[in-house]
């Protein structure tokens, strides 16, 4: 028996950050919840930072696994997070 996972992709800009629960919240309709992985790869303009890095209104592109559990209290397990600009 074999396991397929897909990861998936979610972009949004930044409502808000929270460095001790590693959370990310976007500004949309949703309040989309990332949890932002302990070793998840946070890029801002070509350098790697931390979570602290990020600011209210970046856009975000966010690479992980949707949440699938219905009592988990975020919607995405993000290990990539790369901040790019609005028009891409």
């Amino acid at each position: 028996e074999s396991v397929e996972v897909k990861d998936e992709v979610i972009q949004g800009k930044i409502k808000t950050t929270d460095s001790a629960l590693r959370t990310i919240t976007l500004q949309d309709a949703l309040e989309t919840i990332i949890q932002v992985q302990k070793y998840a790869t946070i890029f801002k303009d070509g350098d790697k930072i931390g979570i602290e890095g990020l600011e209210y209104d970046d856009e975000i592109r966010a690479f992980g696994l949707p949440s699938e559990c219905s009592g988990d209290d975020v919607d995405f397990y993000g290990y990539d997070i790369i901040v790019v600009d609005d028009d891409e």
